[in-house]
């Protein structure tokens, strides 16, 4: 009795890892996917580094981080070719929601991103006709971004002219004129965009 347990255990184990190898190549493997894809890493991304910046920006000498040479790269990195390797996985959508969330965190940081709303404003325009096809979510982000800086060139004027203007969405002169102009090219071609989450971006910004 006790010889017929013996051999009946390995003959157990031995069938048994038999079937774990062969099933096992039948098991389908998924790729990771890239963090920045994923909407809660790439928002808590965007937040630390706009908080680095903010303090960052106030430090003195070489440990100072100058916001002008980070947001001229952040406009660069969002202006990839989307079909480029570099720019796959988020790269560019994060860039471009830094941009955004750098205008608006601060008035310190809105005084020293409002003389950029030209070039923000033509990111955001060139971002319109390169978001991709079948996915919103970056022409969405184009029109969020240029509400900021539209929102921080206001707060910039209003505080200089004493709060005059504060309830307006735009104030007289917040804007130099070609960044207007491109203001209002931006608008005529956010509205006719053909997804809804855009256009009602696009009417946000015009309101």
């Amino acid at each position: 009795g006790n010889a017929n347990n013996v051999d009946a255990s390995p003959q157990i184990t031995t069938s048994g890892k038999s079937k774990m190898a062969t099933g096992s190549p039948k098991q389908k493997q998924h790729k990771p996917l890239a963090p920045l894809l994923s909407t809660p890493i790439r928002n808590t991304w965007v937040e630390c580094i706009s908080l680095c910046l903010a303090l960052g920006s106030s430090l003195p000498g070489n440990l100072r981080t100058d916001p002008y040479t980070f947001v001229n790269k952040m406009l660069e990195i969002s202006n990839w070719n989307p079909r480029s390797k570099m720019a796959a996985g988020g790269v560019r959508l994060a860039a471009l929601q830094v941009v955004g969330r750098v205008c608006s965190l601060n008035i310190d940081l809105a005084k020293r991103t409002a003389p950029y709303a030209w070039e923000i404003l033509q990111c955001c325009h060139k971002g319109l006709l390169s978001g991709g096809a079948g996915e919103p979510g970056h022409r969405a982000a184009c029109v969020k971004t240029a509400c900021c800086v539209v929102i921080s060139c206001r707060k910039v004027a209003s505080g200089v002219r004493g709060g005059d203007g504060a309830d307006s969405f735009s104030v007289p002169g917040a804007m130099e004129e070609r960044a207007v102009q491109e203001g209002i090219k931006f608008i005529k071609r956010a509205t006719s965009d053909k997804y809804p989450e855009v256009r009602l971006g696009a009417a946000m910004f015009a309101g």
